[in-house]
Order: C-alpha cells, then sequence, then structure tokens
C-alpha cells in the first residue's frame, strides 16, 4: 500500500499546487480508506500491544511510512508557499491523525461530514508544523 501512495503521490509532485489546502488534499486523496486494511492494521496493533516485543516493529513501520511520506509532502508544501518546521513531529502527528480520523471514516463511509473534518484537522497539523515561506526578494522601497 504504501508503494501505491508513494506513486500516486509523486504524480501529483507534477501537477500545479496553488495552496496549502489543495496540497492537503491531494494528500488524502493519494491515501486509500481502505476497511479491509484499516481491520488488519487495528488487530496487528492490538497483538504488538499484548506482545512489547513487537512494538518496536509498529514503532518502525510508522517511521518507515514517515520517510517516505515527508520528502513528497515536503515539496508539496512548498509549492504551496510553506516550509516543514518540525519533521519528526508533522510526521507523527499524520500518523496519528490518520488512524484517528480513519476510525470515523471507515465506521460511517456515508458521513460526508467525517472527510471533511478530517482534511480540516490535516490542514490545522500542516499549519502548526510548517511556516510560509519568505520571500528571497527584499520588501519595496517607499520613496
Amino acid at each position: 500500500m504504501l508503494a501505491e501512495v508513494t506513486s500516486i503521490l509523486e504524480h501529483e509532485l507534477v501537477e500545479e499546487i496553488s495552496d496549502i489546502r489543495q496540497a492537503v488534499d491531494r494528500l488524502l486523496s493519494a491515501v486509500p480508506l481502505d476497511d479491509k486494511w484499516f481491520g488488519i492494521s487495528l488487530e496487528f496493533t492490538a497483538y504488538a500491544v499484548r506482545k512489547p516485543e513487537l512494538r518496536q516493529i509498529m514503532v518502525a513501520r510508522e517511521q518507515d511510512i514517515a520517510d517516505a511520506l515527508l520528502p513528497m509532502i515536503e515539496v508539496m508544501l512548498a509549492r504551496a508557499g510553506r516550509q516543514v518546521t518540525d519533521r519528526d513531529a508533522l510526521g507523527r502527528a499524520i500518523a496519528a491523525i490518520h488512524d484517528g480520523t480513519m476510525t470515523q471514516c471507515v465506521m460511517e463511509p456515508d458521513n460526508p461530514a467525517n472527510r471533511e473534518r478530517r482534511t480540516d484537522l490535516f490542514l490545522r497539523v500542516v499549519l502548526s508544523f510548517s511556516t510560509e515561506i519568505e520571500s528571497a526578494d527584499p520588501p519595496p522601497r517607499r520613496d
């Protein structure tokens, strides 16, 4: 699944991005909300909680996902005029938001408000862990 998401995002990198909301929309459109995969992931997570030796596998999995997605997210944000200020925090926050909002979206797949709230939450987190890129041009003179 990660390879599919990465492939979709790589394609998105060639498309024009006009603002931060559009960057978030494109990111989320690349990440599937698959109830079967979600169920398997939840089962394995529950199993890993009971088996401490598996916890590091879960941590490594989350890190691998962040490591694969963050470079593309950074490019998309740069095209929207923003730069990431804390890569680790953004990667962890995106994983947490994905997992939490996926539960809502899978449980109520016909409720469009869940997807809208998911997008809004992602947008707020991206804004929290990024800043506007300052222009290299000096401000205009006022003579």
